[in-house]
């Protein structure tokens, strides 16, 4: 009988912590299954240290931002196939935006952490460098370049674009169409509710599911938690996220798909992380590779991952059939996962 008892111990232990190609993640009615294998052949064509953005382009394609510098940018089909790569000979590479011009014509928006003169930069597809930023001396804010560390760029349609400085003094620093400097806000220490002490503005997006009222969200890493802010810099709320460790955000149609490194992250720095789906009112209603998603009097209970799915999720991208892939971190150089909806 104690033979049998450990048996089934042990087979709900593999159960548990193993993802099986034709398993099913997430929850009420947001399912996926893992496409085992997926673009894994690439592998010895291309080279990734890690895998830092990942975004879609106007013509379906997939773009993959690394950081290693002899192939910063990796673009694929939604089959896997490499199509072209290029690279600005980065190592420090983190965020990755794309962005469609006035005119058409669609650009990217990478950003280099490692506190150097250059440290944003907006490129053709095919990777020309058109702008090149550094740190935002005009606004008072920064005694050199060394303290300006930005981990992504938002783009709104208007062309103004907001720079993320989750690795330096946490500010949030917006720009015209043209680059020019218009103002900042957030940063180490900010004002009533909206004090920011550490807060880590990593990624985001700007959030048009109102299109009569934009906002920003801001994925605050280590924190646990979302913070909204108006297109102008005003507080708004903050969208707690227990036992997370939120690194982006990705809007389709009504809902908001969230990476997180991992359980706990930086505490827990081997759990394997999940991505979390939100509705329209901001509510998390699915985890993808995480527990089910439950809310007591009002109030999101911790989450943490379920099965080991994923390495550390750090942001994703769909195609226009609602496949979802998702880059990852600290990965041991994997490709990213794709995984098919479950109709």
């Amino acid at each position: 009988m104690k033979s049998i008892l450990m048996l089934l111990a042990s087979l709900a232990l593999i159960t548990s912590n193993t993802v099986l190609a034709d398993q099913i993640l997430g929850h009420n009615g947001i399912q996926f299954k893992l496409v085992e294998g997926w673009g894994k052949e690439n592998l010895k064509d291309v080279h990734i240290k890690n895998c830092q953005g990942m975004v879609t382009d106007s013509k379906g394609r997939l773009i993959l931002l690394t950081d290693d510098p002899r192939n910063n940018i990796i673009i694929f089909d939604t089959e896997g196939k490499v199509i072209t790569q290029w690279t600005l000979k980065l190592s420090r590479t983190h965020g990755l935006s794309v962005h469609k011009d006035e005119n058409g014509e669609e650009f990217l928006f990478i950003t280099d952490n490692g506190g150097g003169k250059d440290a944003v930069f907006k490129t053709t597809m095919d990777g020309q460098v058109v702008m090149k930023l550094g740190y935002p001396k005009e606004s008072g804010k920064y005694k050199s370049e060394k303290q300006y560390r930005p981990a992504a760029v938002l783009v709104a349609e208007d062309g103004d674009f907001y720079v993320l400085d989750g690795y330096g003094k946490n500010y949030i620093i917006q720009y015209d169409k043209n680059g020019k400097y218009k103002k900042i806000f957030g940063g180490d220490v900010g004002e009533g509710e909206a004090k920011l002490k550490k807060w880590g503005p990593h990624g985001g997006v700007i959030d048009t599911r109102d299109p009569k009222n934009p906002i920003l969200i801001i994925a605050c890493s280590d924190q646990q938690y979302l913070k909204r802010f108006t297109m102008d810099g005003k507080y708004i709320d903050k969208i707690p996220m227990p036992g997370t460790s939120p690194r982006d955000i990705f809007v389709q149609e009504d809902k908001l798909f969230i990476p997180h490194l991992g359980s706990d992250w930086p505490k827990n720095r081997d759990a394997p992380g999940f991505v979390s789906v939100l509705d329209k009112d901001n509510k998390v209603i699915a985890n993808i590779g995480g527990t089910l998603p439950l809310y007591q009097d009002g109030k999101l209970q911790k989450m943490t991952h379920s099965g080991d799915t994923f390495i550390h999720p750090h942001a994703l991208t769909m195609d226009k059939y609602g496949n979802l892939y998702v880059a990852q971190w600290m990965s041991k150089s994997t490709w990213p996962l794709k995984f098919t909806p479950v109709k």
